[in-house]
């Protein structure tokens, strides 16, 4: 992928009799061993985004009750691969790549109980602090794979939407407790970032609805607005909601639908 690499490199992973894959790269089209690097063995999954690389690796601790552990790999400007540090106690069971734009990563880190936080990292993505607990994140093979949208989604996906043309904001989705039971937008909230996950704080509701009428709703009182994100939309698929729409173009205009909730 240019600029981060040569024109004939070639990133292969390639799945081994054992059910891991190893993670390859070539910079002339696998026709020499010398051209030939491993980046990583043993690995779960693989993901390229820009200058960074993501893999995944399953710990098992021989001897011990304690469930496996999911090791996240990175690779920043193609540097070798090194084992990423999150400020946690609790086994993780899942990593997604939220977003890893503006030289930082977002990841949505899955524990058990299907509980998913989402930590931010530094510039090389190898140190992960806490950023939002709790945040909506859905996987065919895990948190969420009980609910009705295993009937609509077959790709993991996060409720975190970065705001095109205004540099470290996004808007999340926060869900009270897990998503183990039944989950719906009474148990929800959108708050958003101004300053790249360092604080979150929920969003102002209007004052006023489309027919001038007065909305008895207020911050001070318990109650914000919440938008809609991938899961409102593919759950509420008759109600015709969309996800948040930003663009670079239009700096600080964002369109959304959604609703007043306690």
């Amino acid at each position: 992928m240019e600029p981060y690499d040569p024109p004939t490199t070639v990133l292969v992973q390639r799945h081994e009799p054992q059910g891991v894959s190893t993670i390859l790269s070539s910079t002339d089209f696998f026709q020499s061993e010398q051209n030939r690097t491993v980046i990583l063995e043993q690995a779960d999954s693989f993901q390229l985004r820009d200058k960074y690389l993501f893999a995944t690796t399953t710990r098992k601790q021989f001897g011990s009750h304690a469930p496996s552990s999911v090791q996240l790999w990175v690779s920043y400007n193609r540097q070798p691969m090194k084992a990423a540090q999150f400020m946690t106690r609790h086994p993780i069971t899942e990593y997604y790549i939220a977003d890893a734009s503006e030289d930082q990563v977002f990841v949505c880190v899955n524990h058990l109980n299907n509980v998913t936080h989402l930590y931010i990292s530094d510039t090389q993505g190898l140190s992960f602090s806490l950023s939002l607990e709790n945040v909506l994140y859905y996987s065919p093979e895990g948190s969420g794979s009980n609910t009705l949208i295993r009937y609509f989604a077959n790709e993991p996906f996060a409720d975190l939407h970065r705001v095109d043309g205004l540099r470290g904001v996004f808007i999340a989705t926060l869900i009270n407790g897990s998503l183990n039971g039944s989950l719906n937008e009474d148990n929800m909230r959108s708050v958003i970032t101004f300053d790249k996950g360092g604080t979150w704080e929920l969003l102002q509701p209007p004052t006023a609805d489309s027919l001038g009428g007065t909305v008895e709703c207020q911050l001070g009182k318990g109650c914000s607005l919440h938008l809609a994100q991938r899961w409102s939309q593919l759950f509420n698929i008759q109600l015709r909601r969309m996800p948040i729409l930003s663009k670079d173009s239009a700096p600080g205009l964002i369109m959304a639908t959604g609703g007043t909730t306690f």
